[in-house]
């Protein structure tokens, strides 16, 4: 008996992963520019502890920058060219988020926030950070990477 009150102590409920809504800039971040502040999070996705949900367009977008004429160094990063297997593909979004970024290639990260919701939405763009307060109170978190990034590790610390 002792035994199996011990195992049940071991046994702590698992959070589910956290749902994300990435900016192509972010993706650049972590795999062409390799940016330290994210260290740890290209293993959070493949372990699934986070979940990158991504919509057509943001594919399609993704394809187009991943195949602009990039420096030698940068053209064997497979996650660029090939991000299969790392992310959630949705539907496209039905209804556009109640918010219009002043930069239309931007919109289609509020959509599927506004779809998805609750989720984080990462950006470095100030046309999507602007935002931030408004979603927050439909339970979208529009945030920089590094702010999100060390939010999700804080969380995860006091599991």
């Amino acid at each position: 008996m002792q035994g199996l009150s011990r195992l049940a102590d071991e046994i702590q409920p698992h959070q589910p992963p956290v749902r994300l809504v990435l900016d192509t800039h972010v993706l650049l971040d972590l795999w062409l520019f390799q940016d330290a502040r994210l260290a740890g999070f290209e293993a959070a996705l493949q372990q699934e502890r986070v979940t990158w949900l991504a919509s057509p367009a943001m594919l399609d977008e993704l394809h187009h920058v991943a195949h602009r004429p990039w420096e030698d160094r940068w053209r064997a990063l497979p996650r660029l060219f090939a991000p299969q297997g790392l992310y959630r593909l949705c539907t496209p979004p039905t209804q556009a988020a109640p918010w219009r970024s002043k930069d239309p290639d931007d919109q289609k990260f509020l959509d599927l926030a506004w779809q998805e919701q609750p989720v984080r939405l990462w950006s470095r763009d100030l046309a999507l950070l602007r935002w931030a307060k408004r979603a927050a109170a439909h339970g979208i978190q529009i945030e920089r990477p590094e702010d999100g990034w060390r939010a999700v590790q804080a969380c995860w610390s006091t599991e």
